[in-house]
């Protein structure tokens, strides 16, 4: 009987430090790969927050045991695969998920002069023998159902932060539908910040943030050729950096449509 106590006692001091190391091992283990994770993604230049690197990709990774999901904006397919295949060369991760959006640069506009756009060729006997149009019915533009639908609304971010909310993206998805029906426009996205960081960080953090809404509007549907974007950095503040609530403000996204001219 005692030699059973015993065998008792002893499996059960077994099964509690089985436990115990279990539970450390689950902590231990998904820091340990986070942090050989970022330190293999810095040496082969890759931020994992926005840096004074403007020319680094930016990437965001979370860990779950031993998965991995990168999120983050790049430029190209040839750098999101090599972000992946830097990630694989990380021992102890089993499953990587790729949640890495590539955004292409929307093509530029073609201008027509002034001369061009007024010039009427027809002769004038034959402008004059013209009936007169019918009047046609009065129709809101494309400026003004933004307007309409933005209203006293805004694209807001966290501080140091690339990040769309819910309510943002849901705002977007409304403004993508109603430029959709706009065949004849371009809208340019314009990121802000404010001046916590130094110009080089402002910089890149507001692209990164014009690149969000840009991502947003495409997958809700808008033609990503008349997508263009551009980052404002800290030089456009509509409220004071001083206080918190102005920084809040100025951490922002402005948009400005304009006519897609093409050529004759």
């Amino acid at each position: 009987m005692p030699r059973l106590t015993a065998l008792s006692a002893g499996l059960a001091v077994t099964v509690v430090l089985a436990f115990i190391c279990v539970r450390h091992y689950a902590v231990v283990i998904p820091e340990d790969i986070e942090t050989r994770l970022i330190a293999r993604l810095t040496e082969n230049n890759v931020s994992v927050s926005p840096s004074e690197d403007t020319n680094a990709p930016v990437v965001s990774a979370t860990i779950d045991g031993r998965d991995v999901t990168l999120t983050g904006i790049v430029k190209n397919e040839a750098e999101k695969t090599r972000i992946l295949s830097v990630t694989q060369t990380v021992y102890g991760i089993r499953l990587i998920k790729d949640r890495i959006s590539v955004v292409k640069p929307a093509p530029k506009e073609k201008k027509t002069s002034i001369a061009t756009m007024t010039r009427d060729p027809a002769p004038e006997k034959e402008r004059r023998e013209k009936p007169n149009p019918t009047p046609k019915k009065a129709t809101i533009s494309c400026a003004e159902t933004v307007r309409l639908i933005i209203g006293d609304k805004s694209v807001r971010f966290p501080p140091e932060s690339a990040v769309l909310s819910a309510k943002d993206k849901a705002l977007l998805n409304a403004l993508s539908e109603a430029l959709q029906s706009c065949a004849d426009t371009v809208i340019t996205v314009i990121g802000h910040s404010d001046t916590s960081g130094s110009d080089a960080l402002n910089n890149r953090l507001s692209l990164l943030r014009a690149q969000a809404a840009a991502a947003a509007l495409r997958d809700a549907g808008l033609d990503e050729n008349r997508i263009k974007t551009k980052n404002a950095g800290s030089s456009h503040p509509i409220a004071d950096n001083a206080d918190p609530e102005g920084r809040a403000k100025n951490r922002r996204i402005e948009f400005h449509l304009k006519t897609a001219l093409t050529a004759p």
